[in-house]
């Protein structure tokens, strides 16, 4: 459904400059829904965060997607792009007691 339907349209935007944004903003929405401390719908949360986790993951390393014409800036906003820190986030969920 849903899924497939973003899936098409990446595939098909293939734009450098909107997938780069849009890794860092599922790197950005996965880093502040991993410090929610939310107990209520547990199961929705952890749901969410999988599939923001599922685009980004294609994101990062689908080998389909290309540089664009404008190498040299593009190259540097690559560069410029924070890792998210995974190792951080699970070793703050298993001290919360927040680690399924």
């Amino acid at each position: 459904g849903h899924q497939e339907f973003f899936l098409i349209v990446l595939q098909a935007g293939d734009s450098y400059r909107f997938n780069t944004h849009l890794k860092r903003r599922l790197a950005q929405s996965i880093s502040e829904m991993s410090t929610a401390n939310e107990t209520k719908g547990l199961c929705l949360h952890i749901a969410k965060l999988q599939l923001l986790a599922k685009f980004l993951g294609l994101l990062v390393f689908s080998p389909n997607w290309y540089l664009s014409s404008e190498r040299e800036c593009d190259i540097s906003d690559a560069n410029s792009l924070p890792p998210l820190d995974l190792k951080m986030h699970i070793t703050n969920a298993w001290n919360d007691y927040r680690l399924v």
